[in-house]
């Protein structure tokens, strides 16, 4: 469409206002001699298209204004097809110039020989005239013009705002919502027409309309709580205000749900928490030699291999040296290789194309190789990867490179690997069921962690750690363990080593109502250990760890309850022991 039909409306009022002023005929085309306005016998023919040969052409390829006398016969008109039978007498053409460019042309015409006398008398004024006319439909058209780009950017905006799965709320300078995007109606459950025009606070409270809007404060990835169909969604939520010179004249908050933050953190990250080799609880001497050598590999890019029985902690490990590394800011992912059936085990590592397979995603997915790159893949259980998968692995560690699953071509990773089995590798590799190129490839740093039952002292730091942190999630406030709780829990091998302490504490955690776990809340497997007694030496074993657990348990009461006379007889009290064997077993 041309910019005069666009306004085709006020072409014609334009058209209507020059013939009232001037009692003469008025024809205004387009730059393709479609009719758009006239007054007269050109009225009637708005929206036909004229002859190409009339004298309207030569006005648009010249751009110039022309007055033309005796149309019939001048020499001009001789293409038209009403040469020497013109019925007018006098033509005044004016360009319409927009930009440079020509979009129409107002056109005087006159019927008789009077009309056409005055035209050519007053050339000079009516030319000026209809040019300023000309200039009025010129400012028209590119109102329209700005009009119809605005509108098409908001549509824009409007598709991109329904497209993204964050929810978007846009709301004026006095806090009133002025646009929902569709994802924001699904995250809170709303229909958008039901808070057009509402308070913001109504719907999203905490949006921090004041500070907002008065001092122009930005917030990034706050969390809001709103409540929803009587259901309550936390948000993580960007808000930044929007203004007009100095003025703000209003604001947009994004947001997603917070639960979508966590897996997508957990998928990306592992975990959220980077954790550290101080993290890891244990003074004993094994333990300091164990976390020494973690540092010494965390400054290095070279494949580890962590050995060690289950619960021990590997992955502990792992995410540590992976948070002191020159990697720290790139992303942890991990992988438990016996988690995943064997089928599907690829595409994880590795990624596949559309189409790879039946049910795969448009798009393709990206394997944890491709997310872990710039960071570390921590692979656990790999005593579980099988034969034809090991063979992959080992190619992805010699050439740094991937094939995702229906690819046609290899894609460039930078990833650090450290792996970790409870399994007997050599022996594996013995019987053929784990490759030694790929042992050798992955055992550059070995790291062993040595069970809990190799580390009895480390216990009673461990058990205090735990009953901290279930007092947190259960909302007690258990002091420590009975000795005699202390003596069961010393005396009892752990084959499940940390994660069974855990546990045990865990569930004792649950059956205590008093301020001390004692034996009976501990689990049945303990208890029947403990009636089943122990060797001389680990009966010796068990008699100085539990001195240490029961110095640790009465430290940590002093730092809740205070260090003096009276508030050591009260913990002394609640531990059920005299003041003077507190102050024996703090002396030990």
């Amino acid at each position: 469409m041309s910019y005069l039909l666009s306004i085709k409306d006020t072409v014609q009022n334009v058209a209507d206002a020059i013939s009232a002023a001037l009692n003469m005929a008025i024809c205004i085309v387009d730059d393709d001699l479609v009719v758009v306005g006239g007054t007269a016998k050109y009225r009637e023919l708005s929206g036909s298209v004229l002859d190409t040969n009339c004298i309207y052409r030569k006005v648009l390829d010249s751009k110039e204004k022309l007055l033309l006398t005796n149309p019939g016969t001048n020499e001009l008109c001789r293409p038209c097809r009403l040469f020497n039978n013109c019925p007018e007498t006098a033509e005044m053409d004016c360009p319409i110039i927009m930009d440079g460019s020509i979009i129409g042309i107002i056109s005087l015409v006159s019927f008789d020989e009077e009309q056409a006398g005055n035209m050519v008398r007053n050339k000079e004024h009516l030319f000026a005239f209809i040019e300023r006319m000309a200039e009025l439909i010129v400012s028209k058209a590119k109102e329209k013009q700005k009009t119809d780009e605005l509108a098409l950017f908001a549509r824009k905006v409007e598709a991109i705002m329904s497209s993204v799965q964050e929810g978007i709320i846009a709301v004026n300078e006095n806090g009133k919502i002025i646009h929902i995007n569709p994802s924001a109606e699904f995250i809170l459950s709303i229909d958008r027409e039901t808070y057009m025009g509402k308070d913001i606070e109504g719907l999203i409270p905490g949006a921090h309309i004041t500070s907002v809007l008065t001092e122009g404060k930005e917030y990034s990835d706050i969390e809001i709580d709103c409540t929803a169909k009587g259901r309550s969604i936390r948000l993580i939520s960007t808000i930044k205000p929007f203004s007009s010179g100095e003025e703000i004249k209003g604001f947009v908050v994004t947001f997603r749900p917070y639960s979508e933050f966590s897996k997508l953190a957990f998928r990306m990250m592992g975990n959220e928490r980077k954790y550290t080799l101080d993290d890891i609880l244990g003074t004993s001497s094994i333990m300091a030699q164990v976390k020494e050598q973690a540092a010494k590999a965390a400054g290095s890019s070279s494949t580890i291999l962590i050995r060690g029985e289950s619960g021990t902690g590997k992955e502990l490990f792992a995410r540590a040296i992976h948070s002191q590394s020159s990697r720290k800011d790139g992303p942890f992912v991990t992988l438990n290789c016996a988690a995943i059936p064997e089928s599907l085990l690829e595409s994880e590592l590795f990624g596949y194309e559309e189409g790879a397979f039946t049910g795969a995603k448009r798009g393709g997915k990206p394997g944890k190789f491709e997310l872990a790159s710039g960071g570390t893949i921590f692979l656990d259980e790999i005593g579980d990867m099988p034969l034809y998968l090991q063979a992959k692995l080992l190619r992805v560690l010699q050439e740094k490179r991937i094939e995702k699953v229906g690819g046609l071509s290899s894609i460039a990773v930078d990833v650090r690997v450290i792996a970790a089995t409870h399994k007997d590798l050599e022996g594996m590799m013995a019987k053929g069921e784990f490759r030694e190129d790929l042992y050798y490839r992955l055992n550059v740093i070995p790291l062993h962690i040595p069970p809990l039952r190799d580390r009895k002292g480390d216990i009673g730091m461990l058990a205090d750690s735990f009953i901290s942190k279930y007092n947190h999630l259960l909302g007690k406030s258990i002091a420590g363990m009975t000795d005699e709780a202390a003596r069961a829990v010393m005396s009892y091998p752990w084959p499940g080593n940390v994660r069974e302490l855990e546990n045990a504490i865990e569930y004792a955690s649950n059956m205590c109502t008093g301020e001390l776990l004692g034996v009976e809340h501990l689990p049945e497997r303990i208890l029947v250990r403990l009636e089943s007694g122990a060797s001389a030496a680990e009966t010796e074993d068990i008699k100085k760890a539990s001195k240490e657990l029961e110095k640790n348990i009465i430290l940590d009461n002093m730092r809740i309850y205070g260090a003096s006379t009276r508030d050591k007889e009260l913990i002394a009290k609640k531990l059920g022991i005299s003041l003077s064997t507190l102050y024996r077993r703090l002396r030990r």
